[in-house]
């Protein structure tokens, strides 16, 4: 059938879909009505009904909600096509999806639902999926965490390259009782050395989640971890938690961890019976409808996995007023504890730890119980969910004024940020000594329980430090006896607080080194900090003194690897992360200059260095 074209002619009829699959119509026609209008029409009304019949019966029907756009493939089942909206960093594939009043099962995910998105940074698939299409997460390059909760697939119900291109540091975690299965079949389609691991067992406590009213809508399941995972942390100032600045054994560092917990916790989310007659706010993504301040709210405790930050469209009363959604706090406890194990060498420096919120910078020390013993230090919190830490909602004065706004949660001290689940910020720092060995390991295990439900939250921070063996020989490589060493590092002093005014000294880090010693503690920064120096403070009997001072450059890698080079940048030789540096005497009689080479000596004896202020310093 071939239609005539008619030029000047625009409509426009658009079919949409809330979240509650309620049909809205908007017509939009252009200003030039030609005169075989309604013959237009008519033509174009049969050639649509044509292409209706050629479609396949099972497909009778095309949505798009916040989660994502559906299809009805029959009377009970739907497949998840793609996001709804390209900026989305989350896919929350759901176990059903309500379609004009009727809910569907998602049993299936379409091929390339979200192949080759930037965007997109988590994804979970419902338990009701049994097939994946092929590429359906095709080179999601940013794709660093799915959650499989479905048992129903099968190697042949899985597409080719359906998990192919994902980041080298994606996890996908799966159902405990499927581990096995699911790690052999994901990587025959597309994985490769990323990590799968099994869910959380489930706690018999989860049946008094119907009781306390925790909703879909609060994005939380006891069943998984309670940890917000992007806002949590423990480390030493790098991101990967691997420390090997300018650390040498004497210093002090900071550890510093940053946890929060799902809004689960806190409560749930509900639609209110009473109507906004005074106005009210959209939210772009969920669709929801609020008053200004539960809109607030609203922004920190998600109804969508990953955050409704979106746009937002302004309401009148004049043209609808629709029921709001209020968020209803739950009163259930949640106590923590933090405890920090840390390794030979490395101690708590006292005074030095501060509690605070991440955002608001309230202090949350009186809150917290800390006790400081040994090589472990604990932190005690009997309650989360209690202020300073977190400050509850007023939902009685809420039932009373459905406009209720309290001034605390917007003032300038507290923002209101603090309305919702404010990160718990934790500082502190330890000091080395010269037991610090080559890969000291701080771990830190956060400990929670709620409704029944403990967890605990690991985490590692790893501090690499390097060692030095002097050795001492004539000019035919043999060994001599008698001299001593003093061994310094160069450090960077600021001298205001911009750093515009900067100092570089030569610190005394051990002295009184003999040949064949060996000290441990060395660190590397990426400035001056990786440059030493062996100055030989008493030499042999019958040798002639040193011309110059040994120096040499320390590299650390993060996987601890340990090189070093001498000023003229010949590589020394490493052993077993020990560095060896020999410094040559020439005898008496001969007036060859001292040098430094890398020839190994089998004489160990392990002596440890302490730090020591030099008085040689030099400028940059």
């Amino acid at each position: 059938m071939k239609l005539k074209s008619v030029k000047n002619f625009q409509f426009d009829t658009r079919i949409c879909y809330n979240n509650k699959g309620s049909e809205n119509i908007q017509k939009k026609r252009g200003k030039n009505m030609p005169k075989h209008y309604f013959k237009t029409l008519i033509l174009m009304s049969v050639f649509t009904l044509f292409l209706c019949c050629s479609i396949d019966k099972k497909t009778a029907f095309a949505a798009s909600f916040a989660s994502g756009s559906y299809t009805i493939i029959n009377g009970k089942e739907a497949q998840y096509d793609s996001l709804s909206e390209k900026s989305y960093s989350v896919a929350n594939i759901p176990d059903t999806v309500e379609i004009k009043g009727k809910s569907y099962r998602v049993t299936q995910i379409k091929d390339s639902a979200l192949a080759n998105s930037s965007k997109i940074k988590r994804v979970t698939v419902g338990e009701n999926v049994k097939k994946i299409g092929k590429k359906a997460f095709y080179n999601c390059k940013n794709l660093k965490s799915i959650t499989i909760k479905s048992e129903l697939l099968k190697k042949s119900s899985i597409g080719a390259n359906a998990f192919k291109g994902l980041p080298s540091d994606a996890v996908v975690t799966v159902p405990k009782e499927k581990l096995s299965t699911y790690k052999s079949i994901l990587k025959s389609k597309g994985l490769k050395n990323q990590k799968v691991k099994a869910a959380a067992q489930s706690s018999t406590a989860n049946s008094d989640s119907a009781d306390s009213k925790l909703s879909e809508n609060a994005s939380f399941d006891l069943s998984k971890s309670m940890f917000d995972s992007k806002n949590c942390f423990s480390r030493i100032n790098s991101e990967d938690g691997i420390y090997t600045s300018e650390l040498s054994a004497g210093d002090s560092i900071t550890i510093k961890t940053r946890f929060s917990f799902k809004p689960g916790i806190y409560g749930h989310w509900e639609e209110d019976s009473r109507k906004l007659v005074k106005g009210h706010v959209r939210c772009g993504r969920c669709g929801r409808c609020f008053s200004d301040f539960m809109l607030a709210v609203h922004n920190g405790m998600e109804l969508e996995e990953g955050g409704c930050y979106s746009n937002y469209y302004i309401g009148s009363n004049k043209t609808s007023q629709p029921t709001t959604w209020a968020f209803v706090p739950d009163e259930t406890p949640c106590p923590a504890v933090v405890k920090y194990t840390l390794p030979d060498g490395v101690s708590y420096k006292d005074g030095s730890m501060k509690i605070v919120g991440f955002s608001t910078k309230s202090d949350f020390s009186d809150a917290c119980k800390v006790d400081a013993s040994g090589n472990f230090i604990t932190i005690t919190i009997d309650n989360v969910k209690e202020s300073p830490i977190f400050i509850p909602l007023d939902y009685e004065a809420y039932k009373k004024d459905l406009y209720y706004s309290p001034d605390i949660y917007f003032s300038v001290e507290k923002g209101v940020k603090n309305a919702c689940d404010e990160s718990i910020f934790i500082k502190f720092d330890v000091k080395t000594d010269s037991q610090l060995a080559s890969e000291s390991v701080i771990s830190t295990d956060i400990s929670y329980s709620y409704k029944g439900t403990s967890n605990t939250e690991s985490y590692e921070s790893v501090i690499r430090t390097a060692s030095m063996q002097v050795l001492n020989t004539d000019a035919k490589g043999n060994s001599i006896s008698g001299a001593e060493f003093d061994l310094y590092q160069k450090r960077v002093n600021t001298q205001d607080n911009v750093g515009n005014l900067r100092f570089v000294d030569w610190k005394l880090f051990k002295s009184g080194i003999h040949a064949g010693d060996t000290i441990t503690g060395l660190g590397a920064g990426s400035g001056f900090e990786n440059q030493y120096k062996i100055v030989q403070t008493k030499i042999p009997d019958g040798y002639d003194e040193t011309e110059s001072d040994a120096e040499f450059a320390l590299t650390i890698k993060r996987d601890g690897t340990v090189s070093a080079e001498d000023e003229n940048g010949n590589a020394l030789k490493v052993e077993n992360g020990v560095v060896k540096v020999t410094v040559v005497n020439a005898g008496s009689s001969s007036k060859e200059s001292s040098q430094t080479v890398s020839t190994p000596v089998s004489t160990e004896n392990t002596v440890s260095g302490n730090h020591e202020e030099s008085s040689k310093p030099e400028t940059e």
